[in-house]
C-alpha cells in the first residue's frame, strides 16, 4: 500500500506514513491498495474520481496508480516501488528536473575521464 499526504503549505501531495494518518486521521490522504485508489479525508475514505480539485489545485488519479508491472513478476513490492517513483512524489518540477540533468551530465563526464587513465 501506498500513501499520499496533502500538504497545505506546498498545495501538494507527498509520500506519507499509516503513522501519519493515525497521528492526524484528519488530514487529506492517498491511498493506493493493489488497484484501488482511495481518498481518505476526515477520518472517511471514498474512490478517487479520475479527477479531485483540492485547494485549487487539480490532481488526477493516474498520477497515483503505478505503471502497470507484467504479471509475471508482479507483488506488492514492486507495486509500491512503482507507485514512489512514477506517483506525486516522482514528478520533478523543471528546475529540479534541470539540477538533475546537469548533475548526470557531470557524472557521466566524471566517468568517462576516469576510463581514460
Amino acid at each position: 500500500m501506498s500513501v499520499w499526504k496533502f500538504d497545505e503549505n506546498r498545495a501538494a501531495f507527498g509520500p506519507a506514513s499509516l503513522d501519519e494518518i493515525e497521528a492526524d486521521p484528519c488530514g487529506l490522504y492517498i491511498l493506493w491498495r493493489g488497484d484501488e485508489v482511495m481518498v481518505r479525508e476526515d477520518g472517511i475514505e471514498r474512490p478517487m474520481p479520475e479527477r479531485l480539485t483540492v485547494a485549487g489545485v487539480p490532481f488526477d488519479r493516474e498520477l497515483f496508480e503505478p505503471l502497470p508491472i507484467p504479471s509475471r513478476c508482479y507483488d506488492e513490492g514492486h507495486a509500491r516501488i512503482s507507485a514512489e517513483l512514477y506517483g506525486p512524489a516522482g514528478k520533478l518540477s523543471k528546475t529540479e528536473a534541470d539540477s538533475l540533468r546537469d548533475e548526470m551530465r557531470r557524472d557521466g563526464q566524471w566517468a568517462r575521464e576516469r576510463l581514460k587513465k
